[in-house]
């Protein structure tokens, strides 16, 4: 089909042709590469031909002004070059080139400037121009896509590219047939010829003394081509001639401020003309720096003169200066003393008020924001005196002022933010210009992650000037209620401050709260996109939250929503921890209004059918009644008692998932150890439906508890075990008689992790809270966890020697049991076991 003559078959099977080659040249196992390269070799001759003769009839039409004939033969030479292209670059063997290879190449090379010329020609026929483009776009890319793939076999054309490219872009003779999608191609063409003199592209797999032949032989060419004689003149037209902002840059800072100093990404360069000209600007000056420097170093001396407001040329031209600058500061740290050059030049230009000066002010925002970072990642080692951050945040300041243009303040807001995130960051520096900072700021979504930045630097020393933040925030975020990401990055800028005020971040309610409400509310559509900074944000406030207000507790609504209808979303954890901070700052008050709801809840998400997996969430949900159990010990079993039996069945059969086996068996364990009659009627009900002993239950319980004790690994957890198991010891009872040497092994096993110094005479049990842990150098930084600490003071875990409490029900059991029975279960333990267990009481 692709030799046929009708056009429209010969174009739809060529179509169909590039297809099937796209998928060849994507597959990377040896087996496909080396069909693929035999594909290649059987038709690369044919389409080479082809493409050689529809091209040429293409440019005899055109002379002939038979632009229809001229269309048809166009497509088709796109389409065939298409093909070309990927059977050069991914079809052939460095070590078995394709013969026609170097008749390809001529032809390619041959007939660029051709259309070129060609292009300048069609005047207003601007389908022929688009596809005229395209088509030097694709010879081009064979060239940088050869050059990169197959580098031995490029090196003879190396010094033809290189001259070509460079003739395009220097020579006036071209000035006016070259369009910016060309340009950017020759310029990226000349880079990766460059860029080979030092390395290769990682993507060439190639021992290291092959890499150094190939660098070597560049090497030569290249310096044939770029040399010491004209590489400073170059480098001086990439500076004159793409540096300097066009008439369309203007245009698009006026009309489009917001998205003029956008960023596209790290490959920027590849698409557009100035971040392309910049990086082979950096390519050649790294390359040919001993050359270059003196040349760049005059040229930046242009930065003393300070042109007049309306010379406009001037004042681009200086814009171009202090790019170069910006580029080269990792290179020139060491010939421009930065914070003198700061001060002679820069801050002037930043004082000159001038509308047409913003294009300078601009500019030394984004420089200030290289060299800084570059500074603070070791890429610049320049001297800076201490003063000199002081003037740097007035300088910011100046810039920031909402008078001043948008892509200006766009642009010092994000040089102000790399500014302050620094390890040397010094707060008391910073607090003299900081009100004032913000009085100035321009709340953009941009802005927001700024401010996020220096609430986070400054801590709670931002306390004093977060009434003026207050004044902005909440017009913001009425503002942006059809921009749900800028109420995101407003969410997460409250949850900073909150942090940073702590307790004094009550103030914040009115606003506060309502925005949390909103964010959490399923039954709004936001909550898509806001829950999750909400559920931060509302966690993060009730830390901090001194005391449970009535907005506070209204607030409790929403969760119960999420609760009750989130079985299945992501939020159940998260909603789940949001809840234990409800316990944790409401206490009795909170639980006594909701704690009926809650029982019920707990067993629908435990037990129901139809919710989650039996692993997973079901053990946040036992986590939090263990809190409750923790907090309160005698009104908490009574209420959740409907859970009781369903907890001791599930441990007198326990499953594969040893988290939700652990955290049972320590519910257990809290209820046995502060609460033992409500664990004594459960066995009683639990032995009673099934027609059991209680003995029995207890016997069974207590086997399996000793036996699962390794899969409980947070050592609280495994104390909280020891103190349970070793209480019911004094009772007189079969399945405790029967487990008493059992339990001691276990209290030993635990005595030897809560005392790890016992060995040393220290007998001091480290799970064991006193005034050094709740007020020392660790103290809790947050309400909630000075609460969790005055629990923790509260528990047996923490308040009760493991080593104290053995011995203690040792000798009750000694008095239940009487001399001769306790001496008979005594002599149940092991030798070395009692002789480990009696040093702990020394």
């Amino acid at each position: 089909a692709v030799r046929c003559t009708h056009d429209m078959k010969r174009d739809r099977a060529l179509l169909t042709l590039h297809h099937v080659i796209k998928v060849f040249a994507s597959k990377c196992l040896f087996n496909d590469r080396v069909i693929f390269s035999q594909i290649a070799n059987s038709i690369f001759s044919y389409l080479l031909q082809q493409w050689i003769e529809t091209t040429d009839k293409y440019i005899e039409f055109i002379a002939q002004q038979q632009n229809n004939e001229a269309s048809v033969m166009l497509n088709s030479s796109l389409l065939i070059l298409k093909v070309l292209r990927k059977l050069v670059l991914y079809g052939i063997d460095e070590h078995k080139p394709i013969s026609e290879f170097k008749d390809f190449m001529d032809a390619l090379f041959h007939r660029v400037s051709i259309l070129l010329n060609l292009r300048g020609k069609l005047g207003a026929n601007h389908l022929l121009t688009q596809s005229t483009e395209k088509l030097l776009i694709l010879i081009l890319k064979i060239f940088i896509g050869t050059q990169d793939q197959h580098p031995v076999l490029f090196s003879p054309y190396v010094a033809s590219s290189l001259q070509m490219s460079i003739t395009f872009i220097l020579s006036q003779e071209y000035l006016d047939f070259l369009f910016e999608r060309f340009i950017i191609q020759c310029l990226n063409l000349v880079k990766a010829v460059v860029f080979t003199c030092s390395r290769l592209s990682p993507k060439m797999k190639i021992n290291h003394d092959d890499e150094a032949k190939i660098i070597k032989n560049y090497q030569e060419i290249v310096k044939g081509i770029i040399n010491q004689e004209n590489v400073s003149q170059i480098c001086q037209t990439l500076i004159s001639r793409f540096f300097i902002l066009t008439q369309k840059d203007l245009f698009d800072w006026e009309h489009d401020p917001e998205d003029y100093d956008t960023e596209t990404g790290g490959e920027e360069w590849k698409y557009s003309l100035r971040p392309c000209t910049e990086s082979l600007f950096l390519v050649i000056f790294n390359e040919y720096e001993v050359s270059v420097k003196p040349a760049i170093l005059q040229i930046l001396s242009g930065v003393a003169t300070f042109p007049e407001p309306d010379d406009l040329n001037g004042i681009l031209t200086k814009d171009a200066i202090y790019n170069v600058t910006r580029l080269l500061s990792s290179q020139l740290y060491k010939d421009i003393n930065f914070s003198e050059w700061f001060g002679n030049y820069l801050l002037k230009d930043v004082k000159n008020g001038h509308p047409n000066y913003k294009i300078l002010r601009r500019r030394i925002a984004s420089l200030i924001e290289t060299w800084m970072s570059e500074y603070q990642h070791g890429m610049n080692l320049m001297r800076l005196p201490p003063s000199f951050r002081s003037t740097l945040y007035e300088t910011i300041l100046l810039l920031l002022d909402p008078s001043e243009d948008v892509v200006v303040r766009i642009t010092a807001s994000s040089a102000f933010r790399t500014i302050i995130d620094d390890f040397d960051f010094s707060v008391d520096q910073f607090l003299p210009v900081c009100n004032d900072l913000w009085l100035s700021e321009s709340l953009e979504m941009r802005i927001l992650s700024v401010i996020s930045t220096m609430i986070d630097r400054v801590g709670s020393q931002i306390t004093p000037f977060s009434s003026e933040l207050m004044q902005y925030l909440p017009q913001l975020w009425q503002d942006s209620e059809e921009h749900n990401m800028l109420r995101c990055s407003i969410l997460c800028t409250l949850t900073g401050l909150i942090q940073a005020l702590k307790s004094s971040s009550v103030q914040l309610y009115p606003f506060l709260l309502p925005v949390i409400q909103f964010s959490t509310d399923i039954d709004k559509p936001p909550h898509i996109y806001l829950i999750d900074d909400g559920m931060e944000l509302w966690k993060v406030t009730l830390c901090h939250a001194p005391t449970l207000t009535n907005d506070l507790l209204h607030l409790f609504q929403n969760l119960q929503q999420l609760l009750e209808k989130g079985f299945d979303i992501e939020n159940l954890k998260r909603s789940l921890e949001v809840l234990k901070s409800y316990i944790i700052l409401g206490g009795y008050d909170f639980m006594k209004v909701y704690s009926n709801w809650l029982a019920d809840l707990f067993f629908r998400l435990i037990y129901s059918d139809d919710t989650i997996r039996p692993g997973g969430h079901a053990v946040d949900v036992l986590k939090v009644l263990e809190l409750i159990f923790r907090e309160f010990p005698s009104e908490g079993p009574q209420v959740f008692q409907n859970l009781l039996p369903r907890i001791l069945e599930d441990s007198l059969h326990p499953q594969e998932y040893p988290p939700k086996t652990s955290i049972i068996l320590a519910l257990l364990g809290r209820l046995l150890l502060q609460n033992a009659t409500a664990f004594f009627a459960t066995i009683n009900m639990m032995a009673t439906r099934n027609g059991q002993d209680n003995e029995d239950v207890m016997k069974i319980l207590l086997q399996i508890w000793i036996e699962k004790i390794d899969v409980i690994l947070k050592p609280e957890h495994r104390k909280l075990s020891a103190l349970a198991l070793t209480s019911v010891l004094p009772i007189k009872n079969r399945a405790v008689c029967n487990s008493f040497s059992p339990i001691l092994n276990l209290c030993v096993d635990v005595l030897h992790e809560v005392c790890p110094d016992h060995s040393k005479g220290n007998l001091q049990d480290r799970l064991v809270l006193g005034e050094k842990e709740m007020f020392g150098p660790n103290a809790a930084d947050n309400e909630e966890e000075i609460r969790t600490r005055q629990l923790a003071m509260k528990d047996p875990v923490h308040n009760v020697p493991l080593n104290q409490f053995v011995k203690e029900r040792l000798d009750a059991c000694h008095a239940a049991y009487g001399s001769s029975s306790f001496t008979e279960l005594m002599d149940t333990v092991d030798v070395e076991i009692k002789q480990q267990l009696f040093k702990f009481f020394e």
